[in-house]
């Protein structure tokens, strides 16, 4: 069995206006293949309910994520090309829907409503598949706490013809709740006000107000921020060299976008504290976020909140998760005073890992490690890895020369492609054991999961491009770990039990200590 801690099931069915969350999608245009191999996002559901339920998925969290209307203007023929051709055949956005994003009235909020409701009646829908060398019916719940989930999992323990997966719900940026638009003219109405942004906020955990209704299915965890500017915190770099020269946006910032690497504001600081429930009038239920995407300066103000109250409140500790996850091999997040440059040419140039500062720094990992935290392991081959890295991958696997040592001679296509994922855990565990951490060592493979960002507009590991093919991970992941070099790695447990643990157990243990 797996779980998932951050996956889009339905975003290229919202773009697309599909309903049906059970029918693999294909992009329909003819040379979606060659497109695919320039832009390296799949043109097909990576993770469509179908092949959640055929690959073994009884737990996802699932990612609501209305577009970010600054990243659809673009500003020169190629870019125009990305999102009005290359959108609709690969990222698989109907092109009446980019335009309908561009549009001075697109409200971000009314967007995520869109995807909220297409998910709940999607609840209704089934499908006959096999599942484990049996013909079963399979449907998907979204779950509102813990004991929901653990009914789908007792339900799939005894149930021969049927399999349900249970949907937990975050959303991918606070632009969702109404702020982060493009300003046309110089202002933009659907930029909410402070005050209506909170009534949205407290609608999502789950409380009814002015605003409208509180949500029945408060998310879990959600992300402060993504890749662009919403006022509430700064954002690390997220976009490759060939995005970035392409985007330009109809206000002006210079040669940045205006909250790269800045601190959390002085807003933020309240809506941080509202949705932990830690501040002056706490109601409705926790939010946790998810410090994925966050600037270095957010993060330390972030850190800096949750250890006042994990200090003050020692039986409520707060955990640091990223969702969608990759090391970056530095030692301290305190880079170049909070303000790292995150170089094109150092990710290049990289032989182990992508050194960027969206990806976690080894104080991070130990941070994590301590909250009873959550890693969840991304399959995007540029954040997992160097540019120079990923080009040892690929002469081994064309049985190309390469000019010094390859660490992938020698193994086949799926190890290759696999030591990506690998190298990460065995970079997480031994920062642990090389740490001065006072609590069990062992524990930090309770911390460390799936979290596979699939139809999240990634370049998926070539090997693990979709939802079924994590059965091979788990043999990939179980091979790796009996090597005898790996012995010491395991701090005396088991390669089944760790094998377990990060493909089910530790979201499910996050879980139910994280979502009464």
């Amino acid at each position: 069995m797996f779980a998932d801690t951050h996956v889009h099931p339905m975003m290229k069915y919202v773009h697309q206006e599909k309903d049906n969350l059970w029918n693999t999608f294909t992009a329909p245009v003819a040379p979606r293949g060659l497109l695919n191999n320039i832009i390296g996002i799949p043109a097909f559901s990576q993770s469509d309910m179908r092949r959640l339920a055929k690959g073994g998925f009884q737990l996802i969290f699932c990612a609501l994520h209305p577009p970010e209307q600054q990243i659809l203007f673009t500003s020169d023929t190629l870019g125009g090309f990305i999102t009005d051709i290359a959108g609709p055949q690969v990222a698989s956005i109907l092109k009446r829907k980019i335009e309908e994003y561009r549009k001075p009235d697109y409200d971000h909020f009314d967007q995520l409503d869109v995807e909220l409701k297409k998910l709940i009646l999607g609840q209704s829908l089934s499908r006959k598949l096999t599942v484990g060398g049996k013909r079963k019916k399979c449907s998907f719940q979204v779950v509102k706490d813990f004991s929901e989930v653990k009914d789908i999992i007792d339900f799939n323990d005894t149930q021969d013809n049927e399999f349900k997966i249970a949907l937990v719900l975050t959303v991918e940026g606070l632009h969702a709740l109404g702020r982060g638009h493009v300003d046309f003219d110089g202002s933009n109405p659907h930029n909410v006000s402070d005050e209506e942004f909170m009534l949205r906020l407290d609608r999502l955990k789950g409380i009814t107000n002015n605003d409208g209704h509180g949500w029945a299915h408060t998310p879990v965890v959600m992300n402060i921020t993504h890749a662009f500017d919403n006022t509430i915190c700064g954002h690390a770099q997220a976009l490759a060299k060939g995005t970035r020269n392409k985007l330009k946006y109809p206000e002006q910032f210079g040669d940045a976008p205006k909250s790269l690497n800045q601190p959390l504001s002085t807003f933020g600081e309240k809506v941080i504290k509202r949705m932990l429930n830690i501040d002056a009038n706490p109601a409705g239920k926790r939010i946790i976020p998810d410090i994925k995407h966050m600037s270095t300066a957010t993060r330390r103000d972030y850190y800096a909140i949750i250890d006042t109250h994990n200090q003050q409140k020692p039986h409520d500790i707060i955990p640091v998760i990223m969702s969608h996850a990759a090391v970056n091999g530095e030692p301290l997040l305190n880079e170049s005073n909070y303000n790292p440059e995150d170089k094109d040419k150092d990710y290049e140039d990289s032989k182990t890992f992508n050194p960027w500062s969206i990806n976690l720094y080894d104080d991070e990992i130990i941070r994590i490690h301590k909250t009873k935290g959550l890693i969840g392991l991304i399959m995007d081959q540029r954040v997992l890895a160097g540019g120079e890295k990923i080009k040892q991958l690929k002469c081994r696997l064309d049985e190309k020369s390469y000019d010094g040592e390859n660490p992938f001679e020698g193994l086949d296509k799926d190890e290759a492609w696999f030591k990506l994922v690998f190298d990460q855990i065995v970079h997480i565990v031994k920062a642990v054991i090389n740490s001065n951490s006072d609590v069990d060592k062992k524990l930090i493979w309770d911390r460390i999961c799936i979290g596979s960002d699939f139809d999240g507009q990634i370049d998926p590991i070539n090997a693990f491009k979709k939802a079924t093919d994590f059965y091979d991970y788990r043999d990939e992941l179980a091979d790796c770990l009996d090597k005898p070099e790996h012995h010491q790695l395991k701090l005396g447990l088991s390669t089944d039990e760790i094998v377990d643990k990060i493909c089910f157990d530790n979201v499910y243990g996050f879980i139910k200590a994280h979502y009464n």
